[in-house]
């Protein structure tokens, strides 16, 4: 079991479980489990096309669950109905593309905001509007600069980056980058939450 997010009513727990003795995951063996925390209850959903899902995160209206997903070809970000479990691509590819990881829903469930590493270590933060598929850069790191965590303000309006040892945060609008504080190094920062 892995990946858990809770949903934006903070009413149930949504986590990731892979099923079966397979050593290599294949589609149908990935189970969403939603957990009521009033009851207490479990609602298996399972995952039809994918054969792994992580990063899980509850999209706006508690409808459907981002992710990093893979299926037999590609992987990417693909978002999940939490009722019927099926997976819609937002942003798949085929590797060697681009890494992405840590997609964030906007409060609105207009947009998402992911980050992005390209084969020569740049990472990015990306924007992209769902209904239209335009993206924006928001921000572009440094070769090698270790971008380790990412969290979108519960507004929307910032996303908070950890780069090492520098905590900065950006507008979703655009715009340059704010260095909050640094520590020393080797000290970094790994994780984030607003």
């Amino acid at each position: 079991n892995r990946s858990p997010a809770w949903s934006p009513d903070g009413r149930y727990l949504a986590y990731v479980s892979r099923r079966g003795q397979s050593r290599v995951p294949t589609p149908g063996a990935v189970t969403l489990v939603i957990r009521s925390v009033d009851s207490g209850e479990e609602r298996d959903v399972r995952l039809k096309t994918l054969r792994s899902l992580t990063q899980a995160r509850w999209c706006a209206g508690g409808r459907s669950i981002l992710g990093i997903g893979s299926d037999q070809k590609k992987y990417g970000i693909c978002q999940v109905d939490a009722h019927t479990g099926e997976a819609s691509e937002i942003a798949m590819q085929v590797p060697p593309a681009p890494y992405l990881q840590q997609p964030q829903c906007s409060p609105d469930g207009k947009s998402i905001f992911y980050s992005e590493r390209d084969p020569s270590f740049v990472w990015r933060i990306r924007a992209r509007h769902l209904q239209t598929g335009q993206e924006m850069e928001l921000y572009r790191a440094p070769q090698l600069s270790g971008l380790r965590a990412m969290a979108l303000s519960p507004d929307g309006r910032h996303v908070a980056l950890a780069v090492r040892s520098a905590l900065l945060i950006i507008s979703t609008a655009g715009g340059e980058s704010r260095e909050l504080f640094s520590l020393q190094k080797p000290e970094s920062i790994i994780s984030l939450a607003w």
